[in-house]
């Protein structure tokens, strides 16, 4: 009987097939070009405020680095100071960044996001994205799918710089439309 049962237990193991396995999409062939040369550099995002007491105040840094292919690296480093919360950051302490490489796709004046190379990550929804003129200034439109959350990016002409060594006094300040916080 126990052998009955073990052999069933293994044809049934052998018998299932997996029909559509997790695919990593064409990650697997490595990075593709974009069709849009201009992304190409680092693309950066600082944001700073201060309320008219000094008691509350926000900064944000942002950045993309671009090589002209479908995989980019992303970094963001968040801290936060209200009266109500006291202090937060972008993970549990002050040093604390968020950085990956993502999967970026264009089309047609349009791009979405994910993780690279992880057959769990989800496309991101398609959003509009746009140049300036002289192509040094790139912004996301509705950045994160969030409505009105356009993050508005200025291309480092430096990119020999160390992402951690960065002194960001140095970048021009860019009003961002997210949550209110241009007023």
């Amino acid at each position: 009987m126990k052998r009955i049962i073990l052999l069933m237990l293994v044809v049934s193991i052998l018998s299932c097939s997996i029909d559509n396995p997790v695919s990593i999409g064409d990650i697997s062939n490595g990075p593709k070009a974009l069709s849009d040369s201009r992304f190409n550099g680092d693309f950066t995002y600082f944001y700073y405020w201060i309320d008219s007491n000094g008691i509350e105040e926000i900064t944000e840094y942002t950045s993309f680095d671009f090589d002209g292919t479908t995989k980019a690296w992303y970094y963001s480093k968040y801290k936060r100071y209200s009266k109500v919360t006291g202090w937060s950051y972008s993970g549990e302490y002050k040093g604390d960044a968020y950085s990956w490489y993502c999967e970026f796709e264009v089309d047609n004046g349009m791009y979405r996001t994910r993780l690279w190379d992880n057959s769990y990550s989800e496309w991101s929804e398609w959003e509009n994205y746009s140049f300036s003129d002289d192509g040094l200034t790139l912004t996301l439109h509705n950045h994160y799918n969030i409505d009105g959350n356009d993050l508005i990016m200025t291309k480092d002409s430096d990119r020999s710089i160390n992402m951690e060594s960065r002194n960001i006094s140095n970048y021009k300040i860019i009003k961002r439309k997210h949550y209110g916080l241009d007023k």
